[in-house]
This record gives C-alpha cells, sequence and structure tokens, in this order.
C-alpha cells in the first residue's frame, strides 16, 4: 500500500507503524489497547488494510477489511426452532442529514438490512433492555466514541442483529465476543450490536463499496480488490468541507443516537417485573 497520509492514518489506528513520524507527535491509543481495556467495546474489528483499483486508472484507493458484524447469528434458522431474526444498518439522523429511509438489501452474502424507518416499524425505534443492560450498552458507546473522536472519525453506522422467539437464547452464543455486544431483552430477545463503517477522513468510499466485488453484484468487469473479496470496503480521502460542518460532533451525535435506541429515562418508569 503507498505511504500516504489517509493510508497512515490507518496504519496509526491499527498500531502499525507509519511514514515520516515526528518525534513531537501525540501518541494515539491503537485499536488492540483500546480493545484491551476492561470495557466492552462496540467496534468492529479492522480485520486488514487493501489496495483497491478501478480498471484502466492508476489511482490506488486505501481500503480497509472489517470483520463478520453478524458474530455468527444466521439470517434464518431452520423451522422447528422458533427464532426469528431481523438485520438493521442505523444511521444517525445527526450524521446523514435524513432518515435514510428505505430498504438496503446486500447481495454478499445475501441478507436483507433494514434501516431506521423498518427499526422504528419492526422494534418500535428502541431496544427493550432492562435498565442496567441498557446503562451498559450506553456506557460502552460513550468509551468507543470517546475514543473515535481522538482520531477525527466523521461517519458511523449502528448494525444490530435482532432475534426474537422463545428458542433464541438457546440457539445463539451471546457471549463476551470482540468487536461487538451481546444483550438479551426483558423478554428474552437477542440483540447483537457493533459500530461499523467509521471513517477517520471523509470520502467517496460509497462509490468505491458500491462497485467492489461482493457488494450488490458479482459482475466480473467491476474493479477488484487486492487479497481477496470484501463485504464491505473504504477508502480514506480527506474532505474538510464534510469535517466542518456535516459530521460535527460526531462523539457527542453518536452518544445522543445510543440513548435514543436505549432511552434510561424511559426504563426507569418501567420496573422489571421480577
Amino acid at each position: 500500500m503507498p505511504r500516504t497520509k489517509e493510508a497512515d492514518s490507518m496504519r496509526m489506528m491499527l498500531g502499525i507503524p507509519t511514514s515520516d513520524k515526528k518525534d513531537d507527535q501525540p501518541q494515539k491509543e491503537t485499536m488492540g489497547a483500546h480493545f484491551a481495556k476492561p470495557h466492552e467495546t462496540l467496534i468492529n474489528p479492522i480485520l486488514g488494510l487493501l489496495e483497491t483499483r478501478e480498471p484502466e486508472k492508476e489511482d490506488r484507493l486505501a481500503s480497509v477489511v472489517m470483520a463478520d458484524a453478524h458474530k455468527g447469528v444466521p439470517t434464518k434458522f431452520p423451522e422447528n426452532i422458533k427464532c426469528e431474526v431481523k438485520r438493521y444498518d442505523l444511521k444517525g439522523a445527526s450524521r446523514s442529514g435524513t432518515d435514510r429511509l428505505g430498504r438496503v438489501t446486500y447481495s454478499f452474502p445475501k441478507k436483507s438490512v433494514g434501516q431506521n424507518n423498518d427499526f422504528d416499524k419492526e422494534e418500535g425505534g428502541y431496544m427493550n433492555l432492562p435498565f442496567d443492560t441498557c446503562e451498559k450498552f450506553r456506557a460502552s458507546l460513550k468509551a468507543d466514541a470517546d475514543w473515535l473522536d481522538t482520531y477525527d472519525s466523521i461517519d458511523w453506522s449502528i448494525y444490530m442483529v435482532v432475534a426474537k422467539g422463545k428458542d433464541c437464547q438457546a440457539n445463539i452464543k451471546c457471549a463476551p465476543f470482540e468487536g461487538g455486544a451481546c444483550y438479551v431483552g426483558r423478554n428474552g430477545e437477542v440483540y447483537v450490536v457493533s459500530i461499523i463503517d467509521y471513517l477517520v477522513q471523509h470520502t467517496a468510499f460509497k462509490k468505491t463499496e458500491g462497485v467492489l466485488p461482493g457488494n450488490g453484484h458479482t459482475d466480473p468487469t467491476r474493479p477488484k480488490a487486492s487479497g481477496g473479496a470484501l463485504s464491505r470496503a473504504w477508502h480514506w480521502v480527506t474532505t474538510p468541507f464534510y469535517r466542518e460542518t456535516k459530521f460535527a460532533n460526531y462523539g457527542r451525535n453518536l452518544q445522543l443516537f445510543g440513548a435514543q435506541i436505549c432511552p434510561i429515562s424511559w426504563d426507569e418508569t418501567r420496573k422489571d417485573e421480577d
């Protein structure tokens, strides 16, 4: 990968030595160090750095590959197992400027992923968690938002898998895992949550994401990504306008969105029956 400013930003986050590092450059906590802290991080980890290149063009774009945000939860269980699974890619209105209405379908692997309006319609717009569990979720979100703020992150999505049914808990391993968290709701719902799509610098990454193999198409003439097939990919290019306006107050907005989907004040008025 070329030693560019954008590539160095990713290397720094992952703890990989960067080019032309100055002695007076402030040290930032790496992803490994953040994950090692005694809190349950929601940040989906970066598995590797890649290059992407469009056909007949010299430009090479730095990209990252992230871990599976579904954490092994299948799209559908066998009919004899009573557990319905739904997936949501949630965007904060303060980030996107819209509610991101509509439904998006990814084809690698094939799955239907709802967005904000689907979450409002199907889940009432919130996670049905007990008070202490909701507090835990929001504490993790704050710790992650504060860390991402040190890298001036300007984009994010909360990816959520919601499983409902009497057999869900028995068939989903809701145990601690790296890069996401699993929570059990008041009525036995299982929520698997992680932060994805986080960017250090704004980019035309949606364009690249849309043309890479495995992102909504299988056209062999489309650009290839070195290092194997990707389920998602990002490249980072500085655009100050977005940093200063559209994506201002990243950490605060992420925390506010967490409070919206897991409202503790709402929770406090409804005591757990047990």
